[in-house]
């Protein structure tokens, strides 16, 4: 039987994702497992039974939200690298802050600080 869920999908715990064509599926029950380690496997925790356009809401939802974050990431980049030769970027995972500070390329080259080969050889960078 179907249950009402007055509640948006929270996709943060999601661990692994299993894609699928959902064309001509109408509705699909996910479990969320119980983060406790001690146990060995996992077990459900909680069974919610959603409407496939709510998901693709929420998924897309969450899409937009990772643009988002990558453009503010990138607009402080700009912001502050016509001053700078090099910046560092952290995140602080648990608000999702992000800060970009101006250092030397002493600093970055010191603190092993480099980009991925593929962006290096992309942009004809020294690796």
């Amino acid at each position: 039987p179907s249950q009402a869920i007055d509640h948006p999908m929270d996709l943060s715990n999601v661990d692994q994702v299993v894609a699928s064509e959902l064309s001509g599926v109408k509705r699909v029950v996910t479990g969320f497992k119980n983060n406790d380690h001690e146990i060995q496997g996992y077990y459900v925790e909680k069974v919610v039974s959603r409407r496939v356009s709510e998901m693709k809401q929420t998924l897309n939802g969450a899409e937009l939200k990772g643009y988002a974050m990558l453009f503010d990431v990138l607009s402080q980049v700009k912001a502050v690298l016509p001053g700078a030769t090099a910046c560092e970027i952290k995140l602080n995972p648990h608000s999702i802050d992000v800060s970009v500070t101006p250092i030397s390329m002493e600093d970055a080259k010191e603190r092993n600080y480099r980009v991925t080969p593929e962006l290096a050889t992309r942009f004809n960078l020294d690796a």
